[in-house]
C-alpha cells in the first residue's frame, strides 16, 4: 500500500510539474504572439536593419493550415532627397511564421508574399542608389522610446523566400540616362538568406514581355562591397507575340551598382533587331559604357576586343544580327 501511494504521490506531482511547465510555455508563446507587441517588434527590427521608416498596419495572426501573419497596407521610406516619400508599399503581406524562432527573438518569415507592391528605383547622378540601405540610420524611427529602443536592439527579422504578384516597377538612373517602368508578374525568390539565393522573375510592359531566371551570389543591400559576386541568369524576350531574342549571363562581378570589376560571359541571339527596340533603349552594355551617344546593346562575338570598345562597330544594336561565346572583362 506504502508502494502505492508513493506512486500516486510521484504521479500527481509529475501532472503538476507539467501543467505548469506547459501554462508557463503557454503564457510565454502567448505574450510572444500578441499582435500588438509583435508588430512594434517587427516595425523597430526592420528600421534599425534598413535604416528607413516603416509603416505596417494591423497584424493578424492564422493557426491553420500553419502559423502565418498577415499585414495590410505596408511601406518602407525613400532614401534621405529621395523623390518619392515610399520606396515600396504593398496592399498586403503575408507570410509562415517560424514559433520556436520566437523563442531566439527572432522574428522567422517563410514564403513572404506581397501583394500589388508598387517599387520606385532611383539613382542619382553621383551614384547614391535608394536600393543601397543604410542599418541604423538617423532616418528610421524618429524619436522611439526606451520599449521600442529595446525591440531594436534585442529583435530582428530574417527572410527565408519571397513571392510577389503583380507588381509595378519603375526606375529612374540618373547616372546611365536609363529610365522605363515594368509590371511584374510574378517574381520569386528562395534562400533569400544564403549563399546562392535564386530568381525567377516574369514581367511586361506595352511593347513586350520578358522572363529572368537564374541565380546570384548572396543579396547584400547594405554594401557595394564584393569579391567577384558571383552572377548566371537566363532572360527571354518577347514583342508583338513573339520571341525576340534570348540571353545568358555566367561570370562575377565585383561592383554591381556601376557595372565594375566584371568578367562575364554572355551567349545569346536576336531574332529581330527592329522588334528587339523597346527592350533595348536606354540600355548600355558593359563593353561599350565609353559611348553615351544613343541605344546600345551587348558586343557581338564576330568583333575584335579592340573595336569592341566603340559602339559604332562593335554592337549587335547598329552592326551584327547575333551573338554567341562573347567575354568581358572590366
Amino acid at each position: 500500500m506504502a508502494q502505492n501511494g508513493n506512486a500516486r504521490r510521484i504521479l500527481l506531482g509529475s501532472a503538476v510539474a507539467l501543467i505548469v511547465v506547459a501554462g508557463g510555455a503557454g503564457l510565454a508563446v502567448r505574450s510572444m504572439l500578441d499582435p500588438d507587441a509583435l508588430r512594434s517588434r517587427a516595425i523597430a527590427a526592420i528600421e534599425k536593419q534598413t535604416g528607413r521608416q516603416v509603416r505596417m498596419g494591423a497584424l493578424d495572426f492564422h493557426v491553420f493550415p500553419s502559423l502565418s501573419l498577415s499585414v495590410r497596407d505596408v511601406g518602407l521610406s525613400d532614401m534621405a532627397g529621395g523623390a518619392y516619400t515610399d520606396m515600396l508599399t504593398a496592399d498586403r503581406l503575408t507570410a509562415r511564421l517560424g514559433l520556436m524562432a520566437l523563442l531566439h527573438h527572432e522574428i522567422q518569415l517563410e514564403g513572404l508574399t506581397l501583394d500589388h507592391p508598387v517599387a520606385h528605383l532611383e539613382r542619382t547622378e553621383r551614384g547614391e542608389a535608394n536600393w543601397r540601405l543604410s542599418p541604423t540610420s538617423a532616418q528610421a524611427s524618429v524619436r522611439p522610446d526606451a520599449a521600442t529602443k529595446q525591440a531594436a536592439s534585442d529583435w530582428k527579422v530574417q527572410i527565408g523566400s519571397i513571392r510577389v504578384t503583380n507588381a509595378d516597377l519603375d526606375w529612374d538612373d540618373r547616372l546611365s540616362g536609363s529610365r522605363g517602368k515594368v509590371v511584374l508578374d510574378h517574381v520569386n525568390l528562395s534562400d533569400v538568406s544564403g549563399e546562392q539565393p535564386r530568381i525567377d522573375v516574369a514581367g511586361h510592359n506595352e511593347k513586350g514581355s520578358f522572363t529572368l531566371a537564374g541565380h546570384t551570389g548572396p543579396i547584400t543591400l547594405t554594401s557595394t562591397a564584393r569579391s567577384g559576386w558571383p552572377v548566371a541568369l537566363q532572360a527571354a524576350f518577347s514583342a508583338g507575340g513573339q520571341q525576340v531574342g534570348k540571353l545568358a549571363v555566367d561570370g562575377s562581378v565585383a561592383d554591381p551598382d556601376h557595372m565594375k570589376g566584371y568578367r562575364i560571359r554572355l551567349d545569346g541571339n536576336l531574332t529581330s533587331l527592329a522588334r528587339s527596340r523597346p527592350w533595348c533603349r536606354g540600355w548600355i552594355c558593359p563593353m561599350c559604357a565609353a559611348c553615351r551617344s544613343g541605344p546600345t546593346w551587348w558586343m557581338a562575338a564576330r568583333r575584335t576586343r579592340k573595336a569592341a570598345r566603340h559602339c559604332s562597330t562593335a554592337c549587335i544594336w547598329t552592326r551584327a544580327r547575333w551573338m554567341r561565346g562573347a567575354t568581358s572583362r572590366g
